[in-house]
């Protein structure tokens, strides 16, 4: 399916990114959904940059204590805070509760952080303010 889209994103060469994602989690109370594998949580993001690059991203941590382990060191592996071509970073739903990942992002130099998340998720600790959001600027 991704491949599907940013073909057809080509086709038509629009001069802007374009991010979505794709949840292969589907819980439900007679099939709950899985834990993260060793690489990751089921949720993916995709970037696809002004020029066509099309980048892929797994969500790697949903909780502040699993987001300052050793394991979303390993699981970020090589995937680059910045998305390509942009001056904006970009984490996924509960990668924002990392102090390890924010601080990818403050020493990125970014001009903004984008959270994709489901429309369903509190991003912020306060109860008030953007909570629900599923995208906002932070």
């Amino acid at each position: 399916m991704v491949t599907r889209v940013a073909s057809d994103l080509n086709s038509i060469s629009p001069r802007f990114a374009l991010i979505w994602g794709i949840d292969r989690r589907r819980g439900s109370k007679k099939s709950p959904a899985k834990l993260p594998s060793t690489t990751g949580h089921p949720y993916f993001a995709f970037h696809r940059s002004p020029s066509g690059v099309l980048t892929s991203m797994q969500q790697v941590s949903v909780t502040a204590r699993e987001g300052d382990r050793e394991t979303v060191a390993k699981r970020w592996k090589d995937r680059t805070v910045v998305l390509p071509e942009t001056d904006i970073a970009f984490l996924i739903c509960g990668e924002s509760w990392s102090d390890e990942l924010l601080d990818r992002v403050a020493k990125s130099g970014c001009r903004a952080l984008v959270v994709a998340a489901h429309r369903n998720v509190n991003l912020h600790r306060e109860r008030t303010g953007y909570g629900k959001l599923s995208w906002h600027w932070a």
